[in-house]
């Protein structure tokens, strides 16, 4: 983000496994995708690149101008991210582990009225429309503001803020990667493995029989194999994807 300008990247919601919003030069359609054509080691991937692991990327390319884009046809209009994966290099095996753990919290929760001021202000929203509404025009009547401000009966007139009594103030995020490299002047490869874990900030309940948070989890993998057949021909081998695990209420 920032790095390359005229590239947006937003995300699409804060749910635990949401994927990223990636716009090149703004949106070009209200109702249209506007998201841009992913190539991946030379392979047309579509619009979706979810299934890869950011430690297995070697460089990216955005191509953004029609002269770059018109060998993908119509498929490139929104623009065109090249990306090239790592591939192993000749030497020893070389062993690379990658570890994080992060919190993630709301960025803001507003403050909310409690029940007896939000009553008191939607009485007050009938009284400026109708300066001569009576009781029985009120949302409220008396008897149910004065529960709501003694509030000795939580039953039937509570005073809950849903938000802090639903929501825990912050969840973890962790995630694992391990990728082995190495090769010899025949054969050169690159080996890697990643495990990510989002929670969700829903609170668990005593008495649940169920897990009612959002959870989601996913397992990456990736292969790239380069094999010299002749001095003049190289085969090249590359086998990737994720598996994914989502928890929803």
């Amino acid at each position: 983000q920032g790095k390359v300008s005229g590239v947006e990247i937003s995300p699409s919601s804060g749910m635990p496994g949401a994927s990223s919003k990636m716009t090149i030069r703004g949106s070009r359609s209200f109702t249209g995708d506007n998201t841009p054509l992913y190539v991946v080691d030379g392979v047309q991937v579509g619009t979706n690149a979810n299934f890869l692991s950011p430690s297995d990327v070697e460089s990216m390319e955005v191509l953004k101008d029609a002269s770059a884009t018109a060998v993908f046809g119509v498929r490139g209009a929104n623009g065109v991210i090249i990306v090239t994966t790592r591939r192993g290099t000749e030497g020893k095996t070389k062993i690379s582990v990658n570890s994080s753990v992060g919190v993630q919290m709301p960025t803001r929760i507003l403050k909310m009225a409690d029940s007896y001021t939000y009553a008191l202000l939607r009485n007050e929203i009938i009284k400026n429309d109708n300066p001569n509404a009576t009781e029985a025009d009120m949302v409220f009547d008396n008897y149910a503001l004065e529960r709501f401000r003694l509030n000795d009966e939580p039953i039937m007139y509570p005073n809950i803020d849903w938000r802090r009594y639903m929501l825990n103030k912050a969840s973890v995020q962790t995630q694992h990667n391990v990728n082995v490299s190495g090769g010899t002047k025949d054969v050169k490869y690159f080996i890697s493995v990643g495990f990510l874990y989002q929670d969700g900030l829903l609170k668990q309940f005593d008495g649940m029989d169920y897990n009612n948070n959002y959870k989601f989890k996913r397992y990456n993998y990736r292969a790239n194999l380069d094999f010299a057949a002749t001095k003049t021909t190289t085969i090249k081998v590359g086998i990737g994807g994720r598996v994914g695990d989502k928890n929803e209420p």
